[in-house]
């Protein structure tokens, strides 16, 4: 039943109707992914992508694609406790539902470069004490299969939903999702910038391009003009 509600999962189709809603032209995405626009139009037909480059395109349009994903395919997977540090950022405030998100592109995908899935996956696998031919078992393929996919930098979004549900743990959330701060809306956002540095807080409004500098040592504030 999940493998038939599986290939429903067109992530082109997603993609190009959000593009459209929020004016992002295709030569835009081929940007976002390196590559040439006519390569870019082609990635939109197909119905599953890679998910560095689900991750870069939400960022681009500032849609969490993969929050949407993970609650139609693996809510039914407990989650771990999360313990894993924060990180200090640079953020922004949606002014009507008070949620925050980063606001750099780059914040939000530079980690990508030092995730490779195939460790994760590995390193799963040896904590359920799981051999070579157990993983193989379990997604159905052969040994030789699981050592290429150990070796992985990076794989498609139906493929990790599939080891997701083998391995009852899921990869798109403690892998990817938890590092993404996009918003999930469709609307674009009325935000301010807040930056958090070691010694101050500042808040900035990009349309009067003021900034409100709050000091953590005093509690002192003062009113900046950007010239």
């Amino acid at each position: 039943m999940r493998k038939t509600r599986l290939r429903k999962l067109h992530l082109g189709d997603m993609i190009k109707r959000v593009a459209n809603i929020k004016g992002v032209a295709t030569k835009d995405i081929a940007a976002a992914l390196n590559r040439s626009t006519s390569n870019a139009s082609k990635i939109l037909w197909h119905d599953d992508l890679d998910i560095e480059d689900i991750i870069r395109i939400s960022c681009l349009l500032k849609y969490n694609f993969l929050f949407f994903i993970v609650n139609d395919y693996l809510l039914h997977i407990a989650k771990p406790d999360d313990d894993r540090e924060t990180e200090t950022c640079l953020l922004k405030v949606d002014m009507n539902s008070r949620k925050i998100y980063c606001n750099e592109y780059e914040s939000n995908i530079n980690y990508i470069k030092n995730i490779w899935i195939g460790k994760y996956i590995q390193a799963t696998a040896h904590n359920k004490n799981w051999c070579g031919r157990e993983v193989a078992n379990r997604l159905k393929c052969i040994a030789a299969m699981v050592s290429y996919l150990y070796q992985s930098k990076s794989l498609k979004v139906k493929k990790l939903i599939e080891i997701s549900e083998a391995f009852q743990y899921d990869f798109i959330s403690n892998v990817y999702l938890f590092r993404i701060n996009i918003s999930n809306s469709l609307n674009f956002l009325d935000e301010c910038v807040i930056d958090v540095s070691k010694n101050k807080i500042q808040i900035l409004d990009p349309i009067n391009n003021t900034c409100m500098e709050y000091y953590r040592q005093n509690d002192a504030k003062k009113l900046i003009l950007e010239k």
